[in-house]
């Protein structure tokens, strides 16, 4: 699609929206300013049109001077701690490609497990069930694993077009784009946060870390299924020797090490201000006396995501207060709502559905607060309700749907048929997983 046709459907829709008659109840007046105001900078968003610091700060001034919405209802997000994960994720990893300790972590992992192939797909995805703990921001996180697979594959001379080399990018994939299994990891956090929702960390860990745990580690059976290696590997020295080239550990890996165990158990005893905790620990990497963060690489920082996050956060204040939300919601009610079991499947669905049309994080902008309401008006757990279709918009079937699995296909491991296969399988077993798992789990606890 060529941009001057972009540029027609991100102008014309808005305006055919502003055509629509209201009335004073139901569609009235400030509910349509509302979709007007939201659904303009979404289309910039969604086709790219101007850069992200256009169309993020575009949320919340349109909402000011076109929808009336007060300023401080829309400005609210930016008072929070919840985009604040993103500079701060961002400024803690860039300090820790100074040091060893990521790599410390990978090839020590992998110099365990190993030793055959199950045995290696198992150790990346634990090396990614590791750094989300530590890295925070999804992007660097799927950046930093992507490229040290790439790199493993590169070093083992292993063959493009291969299903050993294909086998690891998925897992490369998996194990950094799963982004549901801590409270604070920005793409989880941002739809709760959008919503309003008050789940604190210790609830979130109780209702979804053991079902996204399970599923976390059950999509290696998609890769040992479909990504079966032309011969047998061994690899298990060679990580023993990476390892070993590093030498001992440094005084500022210890350090590292300390601040960022420091700050998640700062996050756990103040769910509330975890974005702000990670900005102070990533920011102590930078005193220039400790010698580890260098002040240019804080020009890498996503800001602009900041922004972005931020903005679209306003679009759950300004649909609360304009009413939006509860009449989106009102439209959805008759397709997604039955019974709670119906409900929760439906939900999944209509996220996954979403992100054929939308990105992730636009989808999530936009919808998180109507799921809610769904959600609520047949008596399912909001915070469920909303999980659920979280899971569903992180499922994708094409590479175009996702600039993070984008990047996963563009260095050539995988053709699309491969592509198609592998991220097919998971979408199926992470709808089993929120059926079946989930289910079955929220039933023991007494939330479902």
């Amino acid at each position: 699609m060529n941009k001057q046709l972009q540029w027609a459907i991100a102008i014309l829709l808005p305006l055919l929206v502003y055509m629509i008659p209201t009335s004073e109840t139901g569609f009235t007046p400030e509910i349509k300013l509302f979709f007007v105001c939201t659904l303009f900078p979404i289309l910039l968003a969604a086709f790219e049109l101007v850069p992200m610091v256009v169309y993020a700060l575009a949320f919340p001034l349109m909402y000011i001077f076109v929808g009336k919405v007060p300023a401080e209802a829309v400005f609210g997000p930016f008072a929070v701690h919840i985009p604040y994960v993103i500079v701060g994720g961002m400024m803690l990893a860039l300090a820790l490609e100074e040091t060893k300790l990521l790599k410390r972590i990978s090839y020590g992992i992998l110099s365990i497990t190993g030793k055959s192939y199950p045995g290696l797909i198992f150790g990346i995805m634990l090396i990614g069930f590791v750094l989300s703990f530590v890295i925070t921001d999804i992007a660097t996180r799927a950046i930093i694993m992507v490229t040290f697979v790439y790199g493993l594959c590169m070093s083992l001379e292993i063959p493009k077009g291969s299903k050993l080399g294909a086998g690891l990018m998925v897992t490369a994939s998996f194990a950094a784009l799963n982004t549901s299994l801590n409270h604070y990891l920005n793409q989880a956090f941002f739809g709760f946060g959008v919503a309003e929702s008050a789940i604190g960390f210790y609830e979130y860990a109780q209702f979804f870390f053991l079902p996204n745990a399970i599923y976390f580690f059950a999509t290696t059976l998609v890769v040992l299924y479909f990504f079966k290696p032309e011969k047998a590997f061994e690899g298990k020295e060679y990580f023993r020797n990476q390892l070993k080239s590093l030498g001992k550990f440094t005084w500022q890996e210890v350090f590292a090490l300390f601040i960022i165990l420091g700050a998640l158990f700062a996050c756990s005893q103040a769910t509330d201000k975890a974005g702000w905790i990670f900005v102070i620990a990533g920011s102590i990497f930078y005193i220039p006396a400790l010698k580890i963060g260098k002040a240019e690489k804080l020009k890498q920082v996503n800001y602009p995501l900041f922004l972005f996050v931020a903005g679209c956060m306003a679009i759950g204040a300004a649909g609360n207060f304009t009413g939006g939300g509860k009449y989106l919601a009102d439209l959805f009610y008759p397709i997604l709502a039955g019974s709670k079991v119906y409900t929760l499947g439906m939900l999944w669905t209509f996220g996954m559905l979403t992100n054929f049309v939308l990105t992730p994080l636009a989808g999530t902008a936009s919808l998180s607060v109507p799921v809610v309401e769904v959600a609520k008006s047949v008596g399912l757990n909001a915070d469920i309700g909303l999980w659920a279709f979280l899971q569903g918009i992180e499922q994708v079937l094409m590479p175009y749907e996702y600039i993070l699995v984008l990047l996963v296909f563009s260095y050539g491991y995988l053709n699309l048929k491969d592509f198609v296969k592998a991220f097919g399988g998971k979408m199926l077993l992470n709808f089993i997983m929120v059926m079946t798992v989930g289910l079955g789990w929220w039933a023991i606890i007494g939330v479902f």
